[in-house]
């Protein structure tokens, strides 16, 4: 005869003639989870009342019902596997509680869970502010490439490394924030227009070319009135507290879907 905890994990349908008397004669030691799922088992023994009864009127819904059940069964089973798998696949780090772990009330859970979610919370905000610095990083790189290649064929653009040529970068940069351009090639180009004298009469106005964009007329844009004759007053766009690019690094920033801090 099989023992009881044999018989007890077997399927309605796996269930051999000597299961079924092994659970019969313990039946009162199952569960009443147990009890609901064998009650057929059971009923048809003559277990009386204490069995799950159905009234089956044709063999057909008796089979539909152990179909269902064991349905039933089986995907529990199913969800079990796939919670202990889940739970497998945590590392023991990463897991608020310990397995197994059961708080007495509310306060304590929270005392015990509170320093790792702190400590998470930390490296979120850590890997935020690494990707807003690399960011940064990255767009400052494409400034002073365009910097660069602007200074090759501008030969009046100061020498890198010296204040002048910082002094000069903060400019352009700033020209770029106050007409919301897009690079420095195109802030330099405005900055140009803005401190070169109005062309002389009849002569095409200044335009700059922009990719995706209408070419902009630099001069109706602007709307700066020029003089005739002698030399033009420079207008300077300075950026202190010495926060050079910081202004448009966050309107490219923006643009790029990042929020700057």
């Amino acid at each position: 005869m099989p023992e009881l905890d044999e018989s007890r994990l077997k399927d309605i349908s796996e269930l051999s003639p000597e299961d079924k008397t092994t659970l019969n004669q313990n039946w009162e030691s199952l569960t009443t989870e147990e009890k609901d799922y064998f009650g057929t088992v059971h009923a048809q023994a003559g277990g009386g009342d204490t069995g799950f009864k159905l009234p089956f009127k044709t063999q057909d819904e008796f089979d539909k019902y152990i179909n269902d059940q064991v349905g039933k069964r089986e995907e529990t089973k199913r969800l079990e596997a796939e919670e202990e798998k889940r739970r497998a696949e945590i590392p023991p780090e990463d897991k608020l509680f310990p397995d197994g772990y059961k708080a007495k009330d509310w306060n304590e859970a929270m005392t015990t869970v509170m320093p790792k979610l702190e400590e998470r919370l930390l490296k979120k905000i850590e890997k935020m502010n690494q990707e807003r610095r690399d960011q940064l990083s990255k767009i400052n790189s494409e400034f002073d490439q365009e910097f660069d290649v602007i200074a090759s064929k501008d030969a009046n653009v100061p020498k890198k490394g010296t204040q002048e040529r910082e002094d000069w970068e903060a400019e352009i940069a700033s020209v770029g924030t106050k007409y919301k351009l897009h690079t420095m090639t195109d802030s330099y180009d405005v900055w140009k227009a803005l401190n070169t004298s109005k062309p002389p009469q009849g002569a095409e106005p200044a335009t700059i070319p922009t990719e995706g964009r209408p070419a902009t007329n630099l001069v109706s844009k602007v709307g700066r009135g020029y003089g005739t004759g002698g030399s033009p007053t420079k207008t300077t766009y300075k950026v202190g507290g010495g926060r050079k690019l910081d202004e448009i690094l966050e309107q490219r920033m923006r643009e790029e879907g990042m929020e700057p801090a």
